[in-house]
């Protein structure tokens, strides 16, 4: 009986350690020949909400990836920097350490963060991948002050997080994932 458990207990514990520890999108563990079959094999089912992800292929035959994310609010996925989709950006703000730069809501590629400004979530890769986040707005209704306030940055392409004019967004991630270039 004991060598039975010696060999159940391994399979069960790493089918625990899969289900409780949260699955991070990492540019050491995940490359852009990484399949959806090898991200299920080391992370579990990826068809439901809290897993899903989304890729987009480099090429017509699937081999490589250009980019794989999340944007589900229930994703248990979290980037290698900590980020998630749901964290308002005050809490992403505070989890660098400093203010961020980030494209404008009313420009090409709006939310996208352009910039960790030297904050705790700078990577210090200079390899093909890297941590995408994306912001958008989580409320449509504003007071009259706050219209001001958006109106004032719609001809700006970049803002900075702490910026008191994108406040009345209420900015919160939306998508978190990972790119080659």
């Amino acid at each position: 009986m004991k060598h039975v458990v010696l060999i159940v207990l391994p399979v069960l514990l790493a089918a625990a350690i899969q289900q409780t520890t949260p699955p991070v999108l990492s540019c050491q563990t995940i490359t852009n020949r990484t399949t959806p079959a090898e991200l299920q094999q080391r992370f579990g089912d990826l068809d439901t909400p809290e897993r899903r992800l989304e890729f987009q292929w480099a090429d017509a035959e699937h081999t490589r990836l250009s980019a794989i994310w999340t944007v589900d609010k229930k994703s248990v996925w979290r980037a290698s920097n900590g980020v998630k989709v749901g964290m308002a950006i005050g809490d992403v703000d505070l989890l660098n350490g400093r203010a961020f730069q980030l494209r404008a809501f009313e420009h090409d590629d709006p939310g996208l963060v352009l910039s960790w400004a030297g904050g705790k979530l700078e990577t210090a890769s200079t390899g093909p991948c890297r941590i995408v986040v994306r912001l958008a707005p989580s409320v449509e209704e504003f007071t009259t002050l706050e219209w001001r306030l958006v109106e004032a940055i719609r001809t700006t392409p970049e803002v900075s997080s702490d910026d008191r004019r994108i406040r009345p967004y209420r900015a919160v991630v939306i998508a978190v994932g990972l790119e080659w270039r």
